[in-house]
Parts: C-alpha cells; structure tokens; sequence
C-alpha cells in the first residue's frame, strides 16, 4: 500500500508563517532540513516536511476572501483547459527560476470546492501533479470572518470530503486542514485533527503548520 501524507499542523516552518500573514504568487519557502538539489530530484525526497522546498500560488487579493479563491494569474472564467494551461506557463516560469522547488501551496476554501470553480481549479491542481510538483492544499477562512476559526463546520467538512475523494490517494498531494487557526486553544484544535483523521484513517503522517504546536498520538 502507497504511503499517504497530510499535512496536519503543528508549527510551520519559518518562511511559512512569513507566507500566511501576506500570500503572494511564487513566495519561496524553504524547510530547515537540506532540499532536493532539482526538480528531478524530487521523486526520491524525503517525504513530509525535511522533502518539501517550496511556494505558494496566492490569491492576489489575499487568499482570505468571502467567495472563490483565485490563485493569481487565473480568472472565474477559466475553463479546466485554460486553467491547465495557465498553470502549464505558470508552474514552468516557477522550475525555471527557483532551482530545487518541488512544492506549490495552494489555497482552498468551502465556496471554492462546493461550486462550479472546483472543476475549473482541478484543471491547474492537475497540471502542477503533472509537471512533477508536490500540492498542498491549506484551507483558509473567509474575509468576512477571518477570526482564526472555520466559518460554517458542515460546508467545512464536505470540503474536505470533496478534496480527499478527488487527491486522497495521490502520494503528491498533501492537506494543511486549516490556516492560522488562532481562534482556538490547543485542546480544540487538538479536536479538529483527530477528527480529521478519524473520517481519513489512511492519513497518518504529522509535518509542519503555522505557529500551533499539536502533540497527535496515533
């Protein structure tokens, strides 16, 4: 059995937590473990956190929004083929420049997953797998709330369902459940991982997230 990977928080690298407080395209992030030395490396990394050198692919509004989150560079009125081949220029221009990146972060939200974008936002998802990058798919909060907790628990959830059942099984995707989540205390936060992971028994592995420290014993 394939292993399968999930990025479940605990206290994000350094260059991370730079990136959660003001996403921008292509901001570099760099684990303090040594990195693949190229994109060929890749395939042979480490996998978790001490495998991943990489970026995020941000909204350019702020990836904190009420509605679609749109990495930049994309529009609502992509198609899947267009958003592919955007992704195609994009994720190219990013292996070009930054030697040794591996990685893209991308942001998700429940509007994003739940209407129509989701089938045009796979298209550049897909297109970053096939040009050999890991994804991360972190989930961010809406503007309007934007208090450190999830918005609305059961479109929060079917979110989740939806990612899984579409990347669940692909070794390349990894999942950060949910960005910044100041709102909580640990043992609350505590509580929405081990949910995470009593509905996705198959994803085991702990790596790195923004600023909290969660101790999951399996």
């Amino acid at each position: 059995m394939r292993k399968q990977k999930l990025l479940v928080a605990a206290f994000l690298l350094t260059t991370f937590l730079n990136a959660c407080e003001n996403d921008e395209i292509a901001t570099p992030v760099e684990t303090p473990a040594e990195t693949p030395a190229t994109i060929e490396d890749q395939s042979n990394a480490r996998v978790g956190a001490a495998g991943i050198s990489g970026i995020n692919w941000a909204d350019g509004r702020d990836n904190f929004v009420d509605s679609w989150v749109i990495p930049s560079g994309l529009t609502s009125s992509d198609t899947y083929s267009s958003a592919s081949a955007k992704a195609n220029a994009i994720i190219s221009g990013f292996q070009n420049r930054m030697t040794g990146v591996n990685t893209v972060r991308l942001p998700i939200n429940p509007p994003s997953v739940a209407e129509r974008w989701w089938g045009i936002y796979t298209g550049a998802i897909d297109m970053t797998l096939n040009k050999g990058m890991k994804v991360i798919l972190g989930c961010w909060e809406s503007n309007s709330s934007k208090d450190g907790r999830i918005d609305n628990t059961a479109a929060f959830w079917r979110m989740w369902t939806t990612v899984i059942n579409k990347y669940g099984r692909n070794n390349n995707v990894y999942f950060e459940v949910f960005n910044e989540p100041h709102g909580y205390n640990l043992s609350q936060l505590k509580s929405i991982y081990v949910e995470f992971l009593s509905s996705s028994p198959m994803y085991r592995e702990v790596v790195y997230y923004c600023q909290v420290q969660v101790s999951l014993k399996m």
